[in-house]
């Protein structure tokens, strides 16, 4: 794998990166090549980036995550990828976390009939 390679891989997503292989070739190559090793950092960054969702977006996704987690029925409403970056938005995001937690609070008093009425 080539330098301008591997950059143009980053610059589509990280859906390349499904598999064993495909990161054993990542890694060998960070391993030999020094500009990409001093850059390793900024590259893994740029695909974070690209990989991270809106707040708005997290937000609107904040019960079928709660649901994905607490009841396997319905875990379907949100693909693998989808739950994963909801996971890594809200582990930066203090602002998404507080909604999430509100409507873990909220979730937790309507099990116990505590909600308040609306």
């Amino acid at each position: 794998m080539k330098c301008k390679e591997l950059r143009g891989l980053f610059a589509h997503g990280s859906e390349w990166l499904q598999g064993p292989e495909a990161l054993t070739k990542l890694f060998a190559h960070i391993e030999t090549c020094p500009i990409c090793s001093r850059n390793a950092e900024g590259l893994f960054g740029a695909l974070e980036e690209k990989q991270s969702i809106t707040c708005e977006r997290c937000s609107s996704s904040l019960p079928a995550y709660y649901d994905a987690l607490h009841f396997k029925e319905v875990s379907e409403a949100l693909s693998e990828n989808e739950m994963l970056e909801i996971e890594r938005h809200l582990a930066a995001c203090d602002r998404c976390q507080e909604i999430y937690e509100g409507l873990v609070l909220l979730a937790e008093l309507e099990e116990r009939d505590e909600a308040p009425d609306r």
